[in-house]
């Protein structure tokens, strides 16, 4: 169902349409009667997958709702709109400086960010990370598209609808109980950021996140996908040494190398992006040799029992 300007959904006004994805649409929205600006995801879904879309959906509000950091985006509000029987939630109205939303990949595209700048949202994420590993909860679906950019030029993590709460003392906390799919794990998130035990259908920890970590930087560094190669890691020599060492743990096939997320310091004087030479030849080689480097937009969702209502079953 698409709603329009003007429409209001609870205590909400919308004022535009800012984001959609396979649950809902997030919406700027004002709240009528405190008259602050807000972003609104209301859940939209329909079809043979709409339950099961509504649990989680509903279950990314709950999680989103016990979360404080400023590295991660705020819930405020969890509602149900009962003529439309849509539930919503309201959170913080993460903008750019010039008042439109940005992703990392609208940044990536157009701001074309140097060494420097990559460090800083690298900081910005291992920080937000930090917290909600340190709350027992896994992501699990870290992406460029899944992070924002806000109008001081910070990092900014959302999109938790496929989240996994990994701790036991979290889940007794919310009353809930554990269901598991009938003859393998779940797997869900985007298939390019897929750690390699996610791929075989172990569990989504820390590691796995950081692991999607670092696809993401190499994505930002050099433009392509990062292929599990020898030679993949050729494609960083343009850049500051201590990419390849920060990468090379992340990155690591082995989930107990990649924690603690490491830090980093880059030199002074780093070099803006410019792919090299080399980078090239090894790019043009990769292609070649018949390694495919894609980009995969949706998550790949599997079907299994999620928790509904929110207080009687919890996330895989």
């Amino acid at each position: 169902m698409r709603l329009a300007p003007g429409e209001t959904i609870g205590s909400y006004r919308l004022i535009r349409l800012i984001g959609q994805g396979g649950m809902g649409e997030v919406y700027e929205a004002e709240h009528t009667g405190l008259r602050k600006r807000m972003a609104l995801k209301v859940f939209t879904a329909d079809g043979a997958k709409a339950d099961f879309l509504r649990k989680r959906f509903l279950a990314e509000g709950r999680i989103l709702a016990r979360l404080d950091h400023p590295r991660l985006v705020k819930v405020h509000d969890l509602g149900l709109d009962e003529k439309r029987d849509m539930p919503y939630f309201a959170m913080d109205l993460v903008v750019g400086a010039d008042g439109s939303p940005w992703t990392l990949e609208r940044w990536r595209l157009e701001r074309k960010p140097d060494e420097s700048a990559i460090a800083a949202v690298y900081d910005d994420l291992c920080k937000g990370l930090e917290y909600l590993h340190a709350q027992g909860v896994a992501h699990r679906d870290i992406k460029l598209e899944n992070v924002l950019i806000d109008s001081m030029g910070r990092a900014v993590l959302s999109d938790f609808g496929v989240s996994r709460i990994f701790d036991e003392g979290l889940r007794r906390d919310l009353s809930v109980t554990v269901t598991f799919a009938a003859d393998k794990a779940p797997i869900m998130g985007s298939f390019g950021y897929l750690a390699p035990e996610l791929k075989r259908g172990e569990a989504a920890t820390p590691a796995s996140d950081a692991y999607a970590l670092g696809v993401l930087i190499f994505r930002l560094l050099t433009g392509v996908w990062y292929e599990n190669d020898s030679a993949a890691m050729d494609l960083l020599a343009g850049f500051d040494e201590r990419w390849t060492t920060l990468l090379t743990q992340l990155l690591s096939e082995d989930p107990s190398r990649r924690l603690p997320l490491p830090t980093l310091k880059l030199a002074r004087g780093v070099r803006h992006f410019a792919p090299t030479w080399l980078a090239a030849t090894v790019f043009v080689l990769l292609a070649l040799g018949g390694i495919a480097l894609y980009v995969v937009n949706r998550p790949q969702h599997y079907d299994f029992d999620e928790f509904f209502p929110p207080d009687e079953e919890a996330l895989q």
